[in-house]
């Protein structure tokens, strides 16, 4: 069977329709404070930062059913007090209502930034970040006080309160920043980040070949329950490589995920790669992988999938290599990534998501019907993305255990609004967090305090939600001239949909063949998108 395109016909594209049911916001809370003007002394003058800016990087949830986050805050009234000037690491303990129950600023006269938080056996908390201030609660810094550009790893054991029980900067003269930090069988912590120290304070096996100030290597602590260094490791080569996640296995290995733009001769795509590199328990390598294409894919978050293999996701600005179907235009517009993996890295499947703008996921979870929900950012208005507020707005995607959407979901305002962190609850829903600048009519955030704020919305679950079928389809070639060939011995009286860049109909035809021959020799130079009956993950076409 052959679709010739006759006439063109618009539709107005109903994309709430295709892509989602309304999804309640069953609470919000918008945690922070109001600009502020600070002053320090510093070589002799007075300096002035301003700040007000409040950050939630993680949330997690807690032994009593509350949610405990962790981030920055430049703030000190309305839900912020204690600060010890700029920035400091924040800790929040909200109750199941998002109730405000405790909090509290960690840090000294400088900045100080909080990047993740676990619950510990005692009910208490590690916290991980990293500090430029020799004050206050930051004591030990190895490097000079207020420059950005020489930062410690800042670690501390708190209490089920927030009172501190121990609290450690670790590092050398030059940068050390910890991104993350999980609980091992032993009671110990492992803490993942990077440092670009050449060899001096606790700073050893620093690769030699790094040979300018912003080369970095990923670097590894793992410490005792006491906070005691255990074994502390570098890992990279020549040029920028990190660790911003760190997961530990049943086994009790050790699964450690980044970004590198290392390795130009050892198996790098181009520019930056996801980084996965699996350890024993003492960190010694068993095996690392790189997964990417010619421009930048920049890793944001992995969890470990029940089979005990991984799911990661991120950004990327590839259409090639291991990154195939992507909405992007150019290499100056990102998707969100999504990779599927089994137990010895080796891809099963991987799924770009979004529109023909920006989208990151910036964090992945496991839900209990074997699926997976992402969140992130978006800016677009098209593709996957069903409506956009204005500028960028949280973003949360459901996919089936395939990698197949089957649903999504924008909040925000017409400012910039990146969400951060996901938890899955009890009753089906999740629970957001992440940063917000927008307080306006076409919002859906209320209660904002100041120049940007700590945001946590909590969802209610999807009802009486039909999801997208599972089957699979091909079609070539792409890009084309005119003529594609779709192939599938399951879609037969399936209806097939070819949309524009603005979501806009321009085909709509019903499949009677299990090979079909759409033309397109009628249409524009241009990116298109198929999207077929019963599948809502959109198939990009590029038309030459």
């Amino acid at each position: 069977m052959k679709i010739k395109f006759l006439t063109l016909v618009f539709f107005c594209f109903q994309a709430d329709a295709f892509f989602s049911q309304s999804l309640n916001i069953e609470w919000q809370k918008c945690l922070g404070g109001t600009f502020q003007t600070d002053s320090t002394q510093l070589n002799d003058s007075l300096n002035y930062y301003f700040s007000g800016t409040d950050v939630i990087q993680k949330i997690r949830k807690t032994t009593d059913n509350g949610y405990i986050v962790v981030g920055t805050t430049g703030s000190n009234n309305y839900n912020v007090n204690g600060n010890h000037g700029l920035n400091d690491i924040w800790v929040v303990k909200l109750n199941n209502s998002g109730a405000v129950e405790w909090q509290k600023c960690f840090g000294g006269s400088f900045n100080d930034y909080g990047s993740d938080i676990q619950q510990t056996s005692d009910g208490g908390y590690i916290v991980c970040g990293w500090t430029n201030s020799n004050d206050g609660d930051a004591v030990g810094l190895h490097g000079p006080p207020n420059y950005d550009n020489y930062n410690d790893f800042f670690i501390l054991k708190i209490s089920s309160s927030g009172s501190i029980e121990w609290k450690k900067c670790l590092g050398g003269n030059r940068d050390e920043k910890a991104f993350s930090v999980t609980k091992s069988i032993d009671g110990g912590f492992i803490i993942s980040g990077y440092t670009n120290t050449n060899n001096n304070g606790d700073v050893s096996g620093y690769n030699p070949n790094n040979e300018y100030i912003n080369q970095i290597d990923a670097w590894v602590v793992k410490l005792n329950s006491s906070g005691n260094f255990v074994w502390k490791k570098c890992f990279g080569d020549s040029n920028q490589d990190d660790f911003t996640n760190v997961k530990e296995l049943n086994d009790g290995s050790l699964l450690f995920a980044g970004t590198t733009s290392s390795y130009q001769l050892n198996g790098n795509h181009g520019e930056k790669d996801f980084w996965l590199v699996k350890t024993d328990a003492n960190g010694v390598i068993q095996w690392q992988k790189l997964y990417g294409g010619s421009s930048r894919d920049i890793f944001k978050s992995v969890e470990i999938t029940n089979d005990q293999g991984f799911i990661l996701t991120g950004e990327t600005f590839s259409y090639n290599g291991d990154v195939l179907n992507t909405f992007n235009v150019t290499s100056s517009e990102s998707d969100t990534w999504v990779l599927r993996l089994d137990a010895n890295g080796n891809i099963i499947w991987q799924k770009c998501f979004g529109g023909t703008l920006n989208e990151s996921g910036n964090d992945i979870i496991q839900t209990s019907d074997g699926g997976f929900a992402i969140t992130g950012n978006t800016t677009s208005f098209n593709g996957n993305v069903a409506y956009n507020y204005g500028s960028d707005d949280f973003w949360l995607l459901k996919i089936n255990s395939m990698g197949f959407l089957m649903w999504q979901k924008s909040l925000g305002g017409s400012n910039y609004d990146v969400s951060n962190s996901i938890v899955a609850t009890a009753d089906g829903g999740y629970v957001l967090a992440g940063y917000i600048e927008s307080n306006d009519y076409n919002s859906t955030i209320t209660g904002a305090l100041g120049n940007g704020d700590g945001w946590v919305v909590k969802l209610g679950p999807y009802n009486n939600l039909i999801e997208s079928e599972s089957f699979n389809f091909s079609f070539s070639p792409n890009p084309t001239k005119d003529v594609i060939t779709l192939k599938s011995d399951n879609i037969l009286n399936k209806q097939i949909k070819i949309l524009d860049q603005f979501g806009r109909i321009i085909l709509d035809s019903k499949i009677e063949s299990k090979e079909t021959q759409i033309d397109l020799g009628q249409l524009s130079s241009g990116i298109y998108f198929l999207q077929m009956e019963g599948q809502n993950n959109l198939q990009k076409i590029i038309k030459e």
